[in-house]
């Protein structure tokens, strides 16, 4: 069993759905959010979504880096925390890519080890019904 401290977590359905499984046998709170969301190309600028989940991401840094945590989102959301996290471009420069240029397949789940705030080794865990 996974060892999970936090789970965070898109307010939006898709996301909720994906979350029941961690829940079902730990007692552990999901926190919803709505700096997780995809972005409404007709109500929100690209530059609106960075700014969104890069300041999600300041408050959150330090939880994210020091304990076992689940982040649940979008792609444009996943790929912004990776651009800040990835300084040496490793998973955003993994051989997947949609037509998008989302780096998170759908029914995929991204793994990362990080020390002192930098990923140093990660996988491209994908769905096992895919």
């Amino acid at each position: 069993p996974l060892n999970i401290d936090s789970l965070f977590s898109s307010d939006f359905y898709r996301c909720k759905e994906t979350v029941k499984p961690f829940l079902e046998h730990r007692s552990l709170s999901v926190e919803y959010l709505k700096d997780l969301r995809e972005r409404n190309p007709d109500k929100e600028s690209h530059q609106s979504l960075n700014d969104r989940v890069k300041a999600w991401f300041e408050i959150e840094k330090t939880k994210l880096f020091t304990s076992n945590c689940i982040v649940i989102a979008h792609c444009g959301s996943c790929n912004m925390i990776l651009e800040e996290i990835d300084t040496k471009h490793l998973p955003l420069y993994f051989k997947y890519e949609d037509e998008y240029h989302c780096h998170t397949p759908k029914a995929g789940f991204w793994h990362f080890l990080c020390d002192q705030g930098q990923i140093v080794n990660y996988q491209l865990i994908t769905h096992p019904y895919k």
